[in-house]
């Protein structure tokens, strides 16, 4: 049986984004009482049909836990005609047919429409269970051939149609787990329950039922989505408010792709932009293509066809559609988030990027909040930047009726290519859920390039790379040279051998670059692999780079600093061994400190500390800007200068020196 077909479609409707398929995203998250509508005039043209204009309304209100979404569909009907197959008419032996020129085999037609469309989701801490249904209504007119005997061996031959109609009701209903960044859904689709006392059974369109299965993995604004139902797999991505275009509006964008995987197989892609034009007032835009399908309907993939569009509300005929149109929110408690600022203290107004995990763990500030309302608050603290330098989204800030509490700041920062002027930018922090957002302060910053150094000689850790490849290589190499080198002085320990011989290799060729003499200039710090690639640095460079080197190889570290005491805020600048201010190094030579008599040792040359398993070792000192010119040179000079400043000038007692281990 050849199918023809004619497709005619005049629907309200929604965007790519916004269908009530019960995906894993579907209806997620909870606000105060709020009303959102959608009205989204499209456009779209079917394979070999003229283009039309059509018109889509969705509806949501969310209250506490529960959320409900509805799809009004005035006549979003697909029509099919469907040509019967040759009529065949056994006659008597000496009859005829009247009218023979006139006999037109009819086509039987088919339309059906999704006229209705209703979810909820109810949640609960980390759980949440959701439930839809869409209406189907199918409507069939089926042509039966009269045949009427006018008189002896004359007959004649008409049509009369038969008009069927069926509504029933498409169920899911699927539960949802979220783990933080991560959300597991699972559940059922296609449970179709019959609403009409009659049944058409001319063309059945009855989805099988199938399990859903989601994941959403969501993180800064970012949200991915993969979901499978009822023989079609999809993948979404959705940024949300981490653009931002003309001052502080900020889109959300959403780019999905689905595929059938079925025997009527089809492919759709689709985007959805959401641009703010007031805090009412949403522009939206979305395409959407349908392609892929290309062998033409016959007598059984058509039923196949019918099965599948059962299960989805919108068409999976190559088809492409563009929509513009606008979104209106409305609050309808004329609620705000109940929350005020009482108190706010930042920390740090000049950030370096060198020190983002510092930033990540410890906070930059902190702002104390009063819930206003006799209800417990929920929201979460989001902070975002003009130039997009640092941002930070807390957990779940929950606050009990009238409580005050002080809230943590963080700061995340992207490592990102500054061109070495530091960046003044300014911080907004604002408290917000899924719905509504209120802006509590701001704060400025200015950000610093990855190499700059804010002078804490603690903050050096941060410039250590021992995952780097080329430091690594270089470590490992120096180290199993250090091994089989059999020519170091034979009155040191064997571990001071290696240890010198190790150190020997990793300094040959460094040259020293002495600090600029002022005290206002921020200094700059080279990470291991420049000082490696440029065989050069200055005092913190250097000291960076033999740890590391070190470090790479199992031995510990710690840097001591030489500063005299200066008025708050001005720095003292590092420099070459005896200048204002200068760092070198202690290193942990895993000798026990009861072996002491038998490392060669003096009694001022070396130091005895706890190491990292708490148990006490035998230390050097290294001067690391010497360390070109030999082991013994620098080891020497780093004695001196120990000896001078941490025990003659008792310097840690009297605060003009500190020893930090890295």
């Amino acid at each position: 049986m050849k199918i023809g077909i004619f497709l005619f479609l005049f629907s309200w409707s929604t965007s790519f984004g916004q269908s009530t398929d019960p995906d894993v995203t579907f209806l997620k998250g909870k606000s105060p009482v709020r009303l959102s509508f959608t009205l989204l005039p499209s456009v779209t043209s079917f394979r070999n049909q003229s283009p039309f204009v059509w018109t889509g309304l969705f509806g949501q209100v969310s209250w506490n836990q529960f959320v409900v979404e509805s799809q009004i569909f005035l006549n979003h009907n697909q029509s099919f005609s469907i040509k019967n197959p040759p009529l065949l008419i056994n006659l008597p032996a000496q009859g005829t047919i009247a009218n023979p020129s006139s006999i037109v085999n009819p086509p039987n037609s088919l339309d059906f429409q999704f006229p209705l469309s209703l979810g909820a989701k109810w949640t609960s801490g980390q759980f949440s269970l959701a439930g839809s249904m869409a209406l189907l209504s199918k409507k069939t007119v089926i042509q039966n051939p009269q045949i009427i005997n006018l008189e002896e061996n004359i007959y004649s031959v008409s049509w009369k149609p038969e008009n069927k109609s069926a509504v029933s009701g498409i169920f899911s209903f699927s539960g949802s787990w979220n783990l933080n960044l991560l959300t597991f859904t699972a559940g059922v689709n296609g449970l179709t329950v019959p609403f009409s006392s009659k049944t058409d059974t001319s063309y059945q369109m009855k989805p099988k039922l199938s399990p859903l299965f989601g994941i959403v993995f969501g993180t800064n604004g970012i949200q991915a989505e993969a979901k499978w139902m009822s023989s079609r797999l999809g993948f979404s991505i959705k940024s949300k408010e981490s653009l931002q275009v003309f001052g502080d509006v900020r889109p959300e964008i959403k780019l999905g792709y689905e595929t059938g995987t079925s025997r009527f197989s089809w492919k759709r892609a689709g985007f959805e932009l959401s641009l703010p034009l007031t805090r009412i007032i949403t522009l939206v835009t979305a395409g959407d293509w349908v392609f892929g399908n290309k062998q033409s309907l016959s007598d059984q993939n058509f039923r196949d066809f019918l099965t599948l569009q059962a299960a989805n509300q919108k068409p999976i005929l190559a088809a492409s559609t563009l929509s513009i149109g606008f979104t209106f929110s409305f609050d309808a408690s004329e609620r705000n988030i109940p929350v005020r600022l009482m108190d706010s203290r930042f920390y740090q107004s000049s950030v370096y990027t060198a020190k983002r995990s510092f930033y990540t763990y410890n906070p930059v500030g902190t702002v104390d909040l009063y819930n206003t309302s006799e209800d417990p608050a929920e929201f979460e603290l989001v902070i975002r930047s003009k130039n997009k330098l640092a941002s930070y989204q807390s957990g779940k800030v929950t606050l009990a009726p009238s409580e005050l509490k002080s809230v943590p700041v963080f700061l995340y920062l992207p490592d990102t290519s500054l061109s070495g002027i530091p960046v003044n930018d300014q911080m907004e922090v604002s408290a917000e859920t899924e719905n509504l957002q209120k802006r509590l302060t701001t704060f400025p910053i200015t950000v610093y390039d990855r190499n700059s150094w804010d002078g804490d000689t603690y903050s050096l850790k941060y410039f250590l790379s021992t995952q780097d490849p080329d430091l690594l290589s270089f470590s490992k190499s120096a180290y199993l040279s250090a091994l089989n080198d059999s020519e170091a002085d034979s009155s040191l320990n064997p571990s001071l051998k290696i240890l010198e011989r190790f150190l020997s290799e990793a300094g040959e060729k460094l040259r020293y670059i002495p600090d600029p003499t002022t005290t206002f200039v921020t200094d700059r710090v080279q990470y291991p692999a420049e000082t490696l690639r440029r065989r050069s640095g200055d005092c913190e460079d250097l000291v960076v780079f033999a740890a590391t080197s070190l470090m790479t190889v199992g031995f510990n570290c710690a840097v001591v600093d030489i500063r005299p005491k200066l008025p708050e805020k001005i720095p003292a600048p590092t420099a070459a061994s005896g200048s204002i201010g200068h760092v070198f190094l202690l290193v942990d030579t895993q000798i026990p400190v009861v072996q002491a008599g038998h490392t060669g040792l003096g009694e001022f040359q070396f130091v005895t500390r706890r190491n990292k398993t708490g148990e006490f070792t035998i230390w050097i000192p290294i001067e690391t800007t010497i360390l070109s010119e030999g082991f013994k040179k620098a080891f020497t000079e780093g004695v001196r200068q120990y000896y001078d400043e941490v025990i003659v000038n008792s310097g840690v007692e009297k605060g003009h020196v500190q020893i930090y281990d890295l």
